[in-house]
């Protein structure tokens, strides 16, 4: 029996081991409920809402980029995890901050 044979398939059986860890781990996790409710309130507060279907829509205008700039700006600090954490303690009734505009066809 060749020495190496069991030193050889130990290292093949862990080399795949760790390939499918690392695999697994690259997957992107989706967004909770809250954390998706909390962009959404974010995005609300930085005044983004409808602006992109409004009458003359410029995503030049500087007031657009400033709200843009805002949004980022809260969607980046503490402002998330602060509002993350106040719809979780809502519990399960969390909804966003305004009901959702229908579209009429």
């Amino acid at each position: 029996m060749n020495p190496f044979r069991p030193a050889l398939a130990a290292l093949v059986f862990s080399l795949s081991a760790v390939s499918a860890h690392a695999t697994a781990a690259a997957e992107p996790v989706p967004p909770t409920r809250a954390e998706v409710l909390a962009d959404l309130a974010l995005y609300q507060r930085a005044g983004l809402d409808g602006s992109e279907y409004r009458e003359g829509f410029n995503s030049f205008d500087s007031s657009y980029q400033a709200r843009v700039a805002a949004y980022r700006r809260l969607r980046s600090g503490p402002e998330f995890a602060a509002e993350v954490a106040r719809i979780e303690a809502r519990g399960t009734a969390a909804t966003a901050t305004r009901p959702a505009q229908t579209v009429s066809r």
